[in-house]
């Protein structure tokens, strides 16, 4: 519930900004792919319905669809969710083809199949939206444990 609160307050600053930024005439710019990828999201037409009335710029419409989708929880069994269906068959098909590669079976494919498709789900928004992750835990190692970054970086000399 806490999360559902905060994306309530977070949604709430945001439509006051994007007011703000219409009325400056500074909309979001998305490409042709960041479009059409954003067209396919289940959540893009409920937007276009909540905002038939508001006379956004399309951009707009695809910025809101981007942030609603930055925002929801993914389920890999939500039969209600075209995109979370498609995720979770291409992730059962990477597990099978993995394993038919590697000779390999996992024991148990469920927990795997779920922690690909939350990784997965993440990391397709941002590559297609070209978002990086913003995380301190590279200058952590490289402050603790230099001499073990150095010599992951630099190949060992061979032996003679």
């Amino acid at each position: 519930m806490q999360r559902a609160e905060s994306n309530r307050q977070f949604l709430t600053l945001w439509l006051r900004y994007l007011l703000l930024q219409c009325h400056r005439q500074q909309t979001p710019a998305f490409n042709q792919h960041q479009r059409q990828w954003l067209s396919q999201k289940q959540a893009y037409p409920a937007v276009q319905a909540v905002f038939r009335d508001w006379s956004l710029p399309d951009s707009e419409v695809f910025g809101l669809t981007l942030l609603i989708s930055l925002l929801k929880h993914p389920q890999p069994a939500d039969p209600n969710s075209a995109d979370d269906r498609r995720l979770s068959q291409a992730v059962a098909r990477l597990i099978s083809r993995f394993g038919q590669l590697s000779g390999r079976t996992f024991p148990h494919e469920g927990p795997l199949a779920e922690q690909l498709f939350f990784h997965l789900s993440a990391a397709l928004e941002r590559c297609h939206f070209h978002m990086g992750i913003d995380s301190s835990l590279q200058s952590e190692v490289e402050e603790k444990y230099p001499s073990l970054l150095r010599a992951t970086r630099y190949p060992l000399p061979a032996r003679r």
